[in-house]
Order: C-alpha cells, then structure tokens, then sequence
C-alpha cells in the first residue's frame, strides 16, 4: 500500500500531470538499450530477481508489494553480494510511465546496468530455448 502512494507522488512530481501508461506497443519508451530481453535468456548460473509494477503503480518483489525506501534497501544490498542475481523489471499494462521511467531510472542507477548488463525488462525468462519460463 505504501508503495503505491510513494511511486505515484514520486511519478506525479516528474510527470507534469501527463496520463500516459504502460502498454506492451509502447512500453513507456522501451527498456534501455543496455538491459537485456527475454529472448536473451537469463545469464548463465545466475539467480533471478523480478521487480515488479502493478497497473495500480504498487511495487512487488517476488510477487509481494514493498515500498519504494525498500526496494532501494534489497537493491543497496544486491550491490554488496558475491553473485549477484539478474535483476528483471515486469511492467503490467496500465502502469503509469512516468512511475515506470523512475524505477527504470533507479534499477539502472544502483546497480550500473550499463556496466554490468544485469539488468533486464520483460516477461517470458527462460535459461535455454524451449525451457519453462521463470519469471
């Protein structure tokens, strides 16, 4: 619940009133060039962590809704670990963009995305071809 009061003021502030949303066409301008797809699979002999927005903008870890001070803490602590798992953004439909761009913006942020290319967005995650999806 307080997640979805934090990520909306959080994505009110940036959004100058707009009402744009998630969609699978748009994607709220896509993921970053530097996350990866589905279809690239999860890396090999790595963990995977979802993150999750909810069309009512709330945010889940493994499925289970945290605030946004909480999720900057697990990602503060991915930082710290050994192994670090593959960190994947799932965006449901109607999802406020502005809300999406932020924790985009956060995710790539704390955990050097571009350097580490741990990061990714999408649904569908597979460790080989034909494999059950994960997450």
């Amino acid at each position: 619940m307080i997640g979805r009061y934090l990520i909306g003021s959080v994505a009110l502030a940036l959004s100058g009133c707009s009402h744009e949303t998630y969609s699978a066409e748009t994607m709220c301008g896509g993921r970053l060039a530097n996350w990866r797809a589905p279809s690239a699979g999860i890396g090999e002999l790595r963990a995977l962590q979802p993150v999750t927005i909810t069309n009512q903008n709330a945010i889940q870890w493994n499925g289970k809704e945290i605030s946004e001070p909480t999720l900057d803490h697990y990602l503060s602590q991915i930082q710290k670990m050994d192994q670090q798992p593959q960190v994947v953004l799932r965006v449901e439909n109607g999802a406020d963009c502005n809300a999406v761009r932020a924790i985009r913006a956060k995710i790539d942020s704390v955990l050097e995305c571009q350097r580490f290319t741990d990061c990714g967005e999408g649904t569908s995650w597979t460790r080989w071809p034909g494999a059950k999806p994960e997450a």
